[in-house]
């Protein structure tokens, strides 16, 4: 399934469409049945995402070393990390940074520090032979993850790590 416009409504809700400035597309991952059904689901349509993934993966402990996986992080270092590959890559890219107004910084780090399974933020990490190579920062609550910030050392980039990651997420 796919969500339109840039407010992040559902196509299937036509009443605002009159307001809508514009449309994109973005992906709704649905578990419901579990990571294998949608695996299996991907594969029969053609899709080879999962696989390329599996085979990176394989590849950067082969290469790399270990990979080790957290959910839910904790961590405030790979934390301030995320934040700041995500402002080099707005220096880079020449778009707006986000984080220099304050509030969305202290936004972020508020819903990071907060365990409430109900809503909050997540921290996703994923470590390679004890560095940190990529990271997620997402909402989540009521059963739902929304991404909201990924990034990785660009010294992992050719193995996908932002990928693997989120396929260990998935999983």
């Amino acid at each position: 399934p796919t969500r339109r416009s840039s407010d992040l409504l559902l196509s299937s809700q036509s009443l605002f469409e009159p307001f809508m400035r514009g449309s994109s597309e973005s992906q709704i991952v649905d578990l419901s049945g579990g990571y294998a059904a949608y695996a299996a689901e991907r594969r029969a349509g053609g899709h080879e995402i999962l696989k390329d993934t599996a085979k990176k993966r394989r590849k950067l402990e082969r290469e790399r070393g270990r990979i080790d996986f957290t959910p839910m992080s904790a961590s405030t270092d790979d934390f301030d990390r995320l934040i700041a590959w995500k402002r080099e890559q707005y220096a880079a890219t020449r778009q707006t940074d986000i984080f220099a107004a304050g509030w969305p910084l202290e936004l972020l780090r508020r819903l990071h520090a907060r365990p409430d399974p109900t809503f909050g933020g997540a921290l996703f990490t994923l470590h390679v032979d004890g560095v940190l190579a990529a990271t997620h920062f997402a909402l989540c609550g009521g059963g739902v993850v929304h991404a909201w910030f990924i990034a990785h050392d660009n010294e992992f980039s050719r193995y996908s790590p932002g990928l693997i990651l989120i396929d260990h997420i998935l999983q």
